[in-house]
C-alpha cells in the first residue's frame, strides 16, 4: 500500500490540536515533578529572555499573571498548551508562544516510570 503522507512534514508538537506524539494517560498526582533544563532559575531567566510585551497591552496598561496548563510528556516535550486563567487576548497569547517554544522538559516519574504530567506555570507580565 502506498503512503502518501509527506516525509519532509514533522509531526506537529505544539499541543495546537495537530497530531499527538503520545496517547498514554495524563498524571495529575507524582512521585518525581517535571522540571525544565537548569530549574526554576533557569526557566525564569528563559521566560524573561523570550517574552516580548505587547505594544498595544503596554499601551492599555495591562498586567498580571497569565496561568499557562500543558502537558509533560515522557520525552520530555510540551503537549497541549491552554491558558487557565488569562489577562487578555495579546498576552495570553504570548504566554502561550513562549511556552510552545521551551525546550524539552525532564519528565516525571511515578513508580520508577517516566510518566506524562500535567503542569501549571504562572507567566508574570509587568510593566516596567
Amino acid at each position: 500500500k502506498f503512503d502518501d503522507t509527506p516525509v519532509d512534514t514533522p509531526p506537529d508538537n505544539t499541543g495546537d490540536g495537530g497530531d499527538k506524539i503520545e496517547e498514554e494517560e495524563i498524571i495529575d498526582f507524582y512521585d518525581t515533578e517535571p522540571s525544565f533544563p537548569g530549574g526554576a532559575p533557569a526557566m525564569a531567566a528563559f521566560i524573561q529572555s523570550k517574552v516580548v510585551y505587547p505594544e498595544l497591552s503596554r499601551e492599555m496598561d495591562e498586567q498580571g499573571t497569565v496561568y499557562v496548563q500543558f502537558v509533560v510528556n515522557t520525552n520530555g516535550t510540551i503537549q497541549d498548551a491552554v491558558i487557565l486563567k488569562g489577562i487578555s487576548d495579546l498576552l495570553d497569547k504570548e504566554a502561550l508562544r513562549v511556552v510552545k517554544l521551551m525546550p524539552p522538559w525532564s519528565p516525571g516519574e511515578q513508580a520508577g516510570k517516566k510518566v506524562r504530567v500535567r503542569y501549571v506555570i504562572p507567566i508574570n507580565f509587568r510593566i516596567q
